[in-house]
């Protein structure tokens, strides 16, 4: 079991008296707690976690005050050790997560910090909630020992306006917003393209259980579900198709229907460093081609079974005779069934790294590609009427930073099944 604390601030401008205020994920979070923070805190611990006696076996040199985020007088103890110059550690959300995520935000943290003017510094830990000690048994997967980090963000100050004084909701909000912020903080990454986080994320969710089962994670109109694995196998063998006819840093138009090849297709682009562009195919032939215009994209991708469906033959004609260059997902599938066969068509790499992509995702430490970051992960075409329009390019880091935020804020879990209607 390996754990690691980080400071964002230098420790000797650590305040003589101030609020930890960290998320709860597990029951593991005041011994690592007790572990690495410094300053000698004191530990406002709820009646979960004091009743158990391995924890307070663990903990009986810390100074640990018997807490219930509800109840004034052990509010009033608390802001009474802080006027004492001490540091105090206090769980906002007064249980252990269930889902991962942040669960109902107390109002005392905010409530002792305004009242002894003392500033909040944020803690944020990670890692714990895959372990055995957690409540997200169904949720999130398991693992013996996961790797844990706390992260210890910078002294803010505190102070609360008179007249939303007695507004709990409002304070409640103060102190989710501040941990919120500190959870962005950590998950951004400004240096990870697209399929590198595809491949972060299946690393942790794509298995789960004691017997490794593979969630199924997608699925689209035909109720064929998929996993992360078969996600990314899709993603590198079309992928090693399209690179052999765009170049690198190439604008590449989709236009497919909602369904699991059109994730694998914009997967596979961003593998190979390409950028797709999604094209809107509701807006008519010419419109569809003035967004190509000036997307500069050369090259499109869509299926014929969409086409006939959708009734879209004059736009593809339309396409072809302004030049650009029109591809079929049926023409690029590779005719096999064999999945090493699969895998070596797709990445074209030696037996090592083939057997590498046979074990189990959770292994993979890399991409067997080098994938760099493009300078737009993703161009979206929206509100185009009469030739003016609007594109939309998102850099990757603020696709893939977003969904963190994303998770947080809309209550979805890992094991949720995204829909494509």
């Amino acid at each position: 079991m390996k754990a690691k604390c980080i400071f964002e601030f230098d420790l000797s401008k650590l305040p003589e008296k101030g609020v930890y205020v960290v998320n709860h994920v597990s029951y593991l979070d005041p011994i690592l707690l007790f572990a690495f923070l410094p300053g000698n805190p004191v530990f406002a611990l709820n009646g979960h976690l004091y009743r158990r006696h391995w924890i307070s076996f663990l903990m009986q040199r810390a100074d640990v005050i018997h807490f219930n985020p509800i109840e004034p007088t052990d509010i009033k103890k608390l802001i009474a050790k802080v006027d004492e110059n001490r540091l105090v550690v206090i769980f906002a959300e007064g249980r252990i997560t269930e889902n991962g995520g942040l669960m109902k935000i107390y109002e005392a943290p905010g409530l002792v910090a305004d009242k002894s003017k003392s500033p909040i510094i944020p803690v944020w830990i990670d890692g714990p909630q895959y372990g055995y000690f957690s409540k997200t048994k169904g949720c999130l997967p398991h693992r013996i020992l996961p790797k844990m980090r706390m992260y210890v963000g910078e002294p803010r100050s505190f102070k609360l306006k008179d007249e939303l004084r007695r507004q709990r909701d409002h304070i409640s909000n103060e102190v989710y917003m501040i941990l919120r912020e500190m959870c962005f903080n950590i998950n951004y990454d400004k240096d990870i393209s697209l399929f590198a986080q595809l491949m972060k994320t299946a690393k942790v969710h794509s298995r789960i259980g004691f017997l490794s089962k593979r969630p199924r994670v997608i699925e689209d109109i035909n109720r064929k579900q998929k996993s992360y694995k078969d996600i990314i196998v899709a993603s590198f063998a079309l992928g090693n198709c399209f690179k052999k006819i765009t170049s690198v840093d190439e604008n590449v138009g989709l236009l497919l229907p909602n369904a699991i090849a059109t994730v694998c297709a914009f997967f596979g682009l961003s593998a190979y460093n390409r950028t797709p562009v999604m094209i809107n195919f509701s807006v008519g032939a010419k419109n569809m081609v003035s967004m190509c215009n000036t997307a500069q994209i050369k090259t499109v991708i869509t299926s014929k079974a969409f086409i006939i469906k959708g009734k879209l033959e004059a736009a593809v004609e339309a396409m072809t005779e302004s030049g650009y260059n029109v591809i079929y997902l049926e023409d690029a599938a590779i005719p096999t069934n064999s999945l090493l066969e699969i895998l070596l068509q797709s990445l074209a790499v030696n037996k090592l790294q083939v057997m590498r992509e046979m074990l189990p995702i959770s292994t993979i430490k890399e991409s067997p590609i080098e994938t760099r970051v493009l300078s737009a992960g993703l161009v979206t075409i929206e509100s185009w009427y009469k030739e003016d329009g609007k594109i939309f390019i998102k850099p990757p880091h603020g696709v893939s930073n977003w969904l963190p935020v994303f998770t947080m804020c809309s209550g979805t879990a890992p094991k949720d099944i995204l829909l494509f209607l």
